[in-house]
């Protein structure tokens, strides 16, 4: 079977320390009678399969901060606005990448234990993940495998939930999943050409969107750290 390796591992664990760290300070200094309402703009996929199922914790980190969400284009009105960008980008905040994600029981079902291994199992594919740019950098050959696709991201990973094949995604669509252990990555990543940007200038920002970006930075270093490890589901 496939096993994280000590350094991701790690790595995986000093995010999840470093985040309970922040949490514990922010909650420290935070003045729960004095709410403050922080608007926040960015793709609607984003708030739906990452961002929503995150608003528990971010509720602990930050109890003085109400969030306003919205979806609906690069609202200019927000203090924090995220968007979808193709790279290099010098406001990137995280660099997607192609990973590929299955059931835990195919690992040894479909002995999914190098690169060639994966593209003899059954593909998925969801509209951001390309099957071609993974071959690229995975294989000799190069030759973009076959795969069915889905529109919706969220049914190519119930798919993959289901045992259907390996599914080709990044951390935004599959970090809850692989965080419930309802998935697991594969050691085979490949770089793409698009990332999550910010683009309000820092100086603009109120106390409370820098207390969120800060939030923001580390939940997405530590669902990276995650992928990277295989899926650790205690972090």
């Amino acid at each position: 079977a496939l096993e994280p390796s000590i350094a991701a591992l790690q790595l995986a664990e000093t995010y999840s320390a470093a985040q309970d760290a922040l949490v514990r300070a922010i909650r420290a200094i935070a003045d729960p009678e004095a709410i403050t309402t922080l608007r926040v703009s960015m793709p609607p996929e984003l708030a739906r399969l990452w961002f929503s199922p995150k608003l528990a914790g971010l509720g602990q980190a930050l109890p003085d901060v109400e969030v306003e969400v919205r979806t609906r284009g690069d609202d200019s009105s927000s203090a924090v606005r995220l968007a979808w960008t193709d790279l290099p980008d010098p406001d990137a905040l995280y660099e997607l990448t192609h990973v590929p994600v299955c059931h835990p029981d195919l690992l040894e079902t479909l002995g999914l234990r190098t690169a060639q291994d994966v593209i003899r199992a059954p593909l998925i594919a969801e509209p951001g993940a390309s099957w071609a740019e993974w071959a690229r950098h995975c294989l000799s050959s190069g030759r973009a495998p076959r795969a069915h696709v889905f529109d919706d991201p969220s049914l190519a990973m119930d798919a993959a939930i289901h045992g259907s094949g390996v599914a080709l995604t990044n951390l935004f669509v599959a970090d809850r999943h692989i965080e419930s252990g309802a998935l697991v990555a594969l050691p085979f990543e490949a770089p793409s050409s698009r990332g999550l940007a910010l683009r309000s200038a820092g100086a603009a920002m109120g106390e409370a969107a820098e207390r969120f970006i800060s939030w923001l930075k580390l939940e997405i270093r530590r669902g990276a750290a995650r992928l990277r490890s295989g899926g650790a589901s205690q972090l």
